[in-house]
């Protein structure tokens, strides 16, 4: 009687307390571990990147190859991090906007498209600025000496032209007028184009559309060398790998207010199917990456100015501005008393070597044209 009364007390007995609260303590600490391993593989990517995902799944284009789909140019992204994001910063959540033939049309774009053909789309990035990065606009940024961008997508389908071109936009003009910036709008050297990219083609002028590419721009060779040897080790070939030079000779490079501005354009003119073009045009396959080293450098290995492709240089008119001024004044005088309507000539510099060294205005020149 006694063992059986004993063996219900111990089966009735509740677990003790301590244990109780063991199971608990250690239950909310899986559970906090879970959360954290949760938020590290969705918020530790960048929040443009999360962003977008999302938004793309759904809706995602794909024009073939490695970069032709959102999804696929933010995976390649994501391993880039992995690889350099040690040492480096890497900021994607930057602009593509084309501007479009009929806002070039209209009046109150003239100043914003000037130097542009109104019958040419146009493709303007804007790269995701530094902390503490003076602002001149959207679409023109200022570079520390030792950074890099990265340019990877998909050249345009068949058209007759595309060209990828960086620009020295503006300098500070030490007078402060007006917003204190002068227009230069030259290019820095010729554009990339379908004569000269480096895509995995046949070689032809017509097979370099619709690839995979990437452009490397910096004015360190040895952040080329550190961002090709990286984008080999993804699975990326090097024979897409194509640079653009921001030369310190001509550049004042740095983020402040007196810092040089740069502007990268991509024109692309009739296309072959134009349904396929403006479907191209509505989500450009094209990745913008700011590539900034977490400790500034104290030196650089700075490119050479880039020589250009050799063709005709034309004939500088300056020389005859003297005689054409004394040339009008005998025309005004012999016909003072006539009635006579006054036009604006506006001289156009189209060398954009004699603009970079003169800090005159090339408006966007196409030196390939």
């Amino acid at each position: 009687m006694l063992v059986y009364v004993t063996l219900i007390l111990e089966r009735r007995k509740k677990p003790p307390r301590v244990c109780k609260q063991d199971f608990r303590r250690t239950h909310l600490f899986l559970f906090i571990v879970c959360q954290l391993l949760l938020w590290s593989t969705t918020n530790g990517l960048p929040k443009s990147i999360r962003e977008r995902e999302k938004a793309n799944k759904s809706n995602d284009q794909d024009w073939g190859g490695a970069f032709g789909t959102q999804s696929a140019r933010e995976s390649i992204t994501v391993d880039l991090i992995d690889i350099i994001g040690d040492a480096y910063d890497v900021r994607s959540d930057g602009i593509v906007q084309v501007i479009a033939q009929e806002t070039c049309r209209q009046p109150e774009n003239a100043k914003r498209c000037k130097g542009l053909n109104p019958d040419s789309s146009y493709v303007a990035f804007g790269i995701e600025r530094l902390p503490g990065e003076a602002i001149y606009s959207p679409y023109a940024n200022r570079f520390r000496e030792d950074e890099a961008v990265i340019f990877f997508g998909k050249t345009p389908p068949l058209a007759k032209y595309f060209g990828h071109t960086e620009y020295l936009n503006t300098i500070d003009d030490g007078k402060r007028r007006s917003n204190g910036r002068l227009d230069i709008q030259a290019s820095l050297q010729d554009p990339i184009n379908p004569s000269n990219i480096n895509v995995t083609s046949d070689g032809s002028y017509s097979d370099s559309f619709n690839k995979d590419y990437v452009v490397i721009s910096s004015a360190d060779q040895n952040m080329y060398s550190m961002l090709s040897n990286a984008l080999q080790q993804i699975g990326i070939s090097s024979e897409t790998f194509n640079r653009q030079v921001w030369p310190k000779e001509q550049v004042n490079l740095g983020i402040f207010y007196s810092s040089d501005t740069i502007s990268t354009i991509m024109r692309i003119a009739f296309f072959e199917d134009q349904a396929i073009g403006e479907q191209y045009l509505s989500d450009v396959p094209i990745t913008a990456l700011r590539i900034t080293p977490k400790l500034m450098k104290e030196e650089i290995l700075p490119y050479p100015i880039p020589i250009r492709a050799s063709k005709y240089p034309g004939d500088n008119e300056r020389k005859y501005k003297r005689a054409l001024n004394k040339l009008e004044r005998k025309i005004r005088k012999n016909i003072g008393g006539d009635k006579r309507l006054d036009s604006t000539t506006v001289p156009i510099q189209l060398d954009p070597e004699e603009c970079l060294a003169e800090n005159t205005q090339c408006f966007y020149d196409s030196p390939d044209s």
